[in-house]
């Protein structure tokens, strides 16, 4: 089971393997497509509530809140207890000046009240659509930005339940097979394909792997270990 942290250090690896890089202003540029080393482009991709994230496949989907990436990288990991805020308000600005970890705005999540049953519950339901997250958290009795987490896979991911699928059901089988095409021939990322269909970049990173339209045709991305995204 992935604990706190798992992907911005495992993002520090991937960045001394050359694969991103993050530069004075907390911008994380990516080095390497699907198809090899290309021009540096910018690696992160919008989430919820104007915060960033960046994705990487190594055979497996990760996905690294930016701010934290961006905090282990020049000042090692997150506190203990600590949550990682923006100065000026602005979620989406990562300068390094810009972060500090705040203790007083951590509120620890009640996970002791979301067992695995409850967790699959929430993903199922926010699958099967028409319903929120902030609907779902008002459920549950915690908050929202713990829900995405969730469904998302980002915590609890080995419990069951389908992760980010809600978007997915907006992708023909069409969109689908021209996704892995255009990510096969290379020149193009996840975030990238993201700006241009009705889905997320983790999305578009398990419709290239395969595991979800697997049917729909397309070459599918076979895991490599060499961590290339």
């Amino acid at each position: 089971m992935r604990g706190p942290g798992v992907n911005d250090e495992r993002f520090m690896e991937e960045v001394e393997a050359g694969r991103f890089s993050v530069d004075a202003q907390g911008r994380i540029w990516r080095h390497i497509l699907s198809n090899g080393p290309a021009e540096p482009r910018r690696a992160e991709y919008p989430a919820e509530r104007g915060y960033l994230r960046v994705l990487w496949n190594d055979g497996r989907c990760h996905c690294c809140q930016a701010r934290k990436a961006v905090w282990r990288y020049f000042h090692g990991p997150v506190p203990d207890g600590a949550e990682i805020v923006h100065k000026n308000g602005v979620r989406g600005d990562n300068r390094p000046e810009n972060l500090e970890a705040s203790f007083s705005t951590y509120r620890p999540q009640p996970s002791f009240r979301m067992n695995a049953r409850k967790v699959e519950a929430v993903r199922r339901a926010y699958h099967a659509g028409g319903v929120t997250q902030k609907q779902l958290a008002e459920r549950y009795g915690i908050s929202q930005s713990y829900v995405s987490a969730i469904v998302c896979g980002e915590l609890r991911a080995v419990v069951g339940g389908p992760t980010s699928e809600n978007s997915r059901n907006k992708l023909t089988a069409q969109d689908a097979r021209e996704i892995r095409e255009r990510y096969a021939a290379g020149g193009v990322s996840y975030a990238d394909l993201a700006e241009q269909y009705p889905v997320t970049g983790a999305d578009i990173c398990l419709v290239v792997n395969g595991e979800v339209s697997a049917d729909a045709g397309g070459p599918i991305r076979r895991a490599t270990g060499d961590g290339s995204h």
